[in-house]
């Protein structure tokens, strides 16, 4: 699995979302994108990745696609409107890729993210004000458990959506 940092430049969102289409069914593999501040941490997207994985793998998908199903997944909820808005949108900003599959086609879809974006200099995980707005979490619980401690309520989030089914 690569969990790919870059600045993504999105001028038309159909597009763009067409170009990373294209890299799916090219190679082959899971690949989704990120708006970089929906997302904690590489962990984030890991456990999004195995969790819808064991999900179509039981035929307890909710989405069609795999790619999809890791959006759900990482976004903590069964909405696709509501997921979707972790996506990326017009304008520039820092994003996070996923690409997974057998090992040479990944290495080949991770190329084509790179032609697609460029390189960002200080790159940052997750904006605290739109995790906490996203993901639902009071100043209550990030009180209780911490700042330096928001990935795990995040991940409880991943996490409980299997409970939630």
């Amino acid at each position: 699995m690569s969990v790919l940092e870059r600045t993504a430049v999105v001028e038309d969102t159909d597009d763009f979302l067409a170009q990373l289409a294209d890299v799916r069914n090219e190679h082959g593999v899971v690949a989704q994108a990120f708006d970089a501040r929906y997302v904690v941490s590489p962990l984030h997207i890991e456990e999004a990745v195995k969790k819808a994985r064991r999900s179509f793998d039981r035929g307890e998908n909710v989405a069609d696609t795999l790619s999809m199903e890791v959006l759900l997944y990482a976004a903590g909820t069964r909405q696709i409107d509501v997921a979707t808005r972790m996506g990326l949108h017009l304008g520039e900003h820092d994003a996070v890729f996923v690409v997974d599959g057998d090992p040479t086609a990944e290495e080949e879809a991770a190329e084509t993210v790179h032609e697609m974006t460029y390189d960002v200099e200080g790159f940052t995980y997750g904006d605290e004000s739109h995790l906490l707005d996203f993901f639902g979490l009071t100043d209550e619980e990030v009180d209780a458990v911490g700042e330096d401690r928001l990935e795990h309520l995040v991940l409880e989030r991943v996490a409980l959506l299997d409970v939630n089914k």
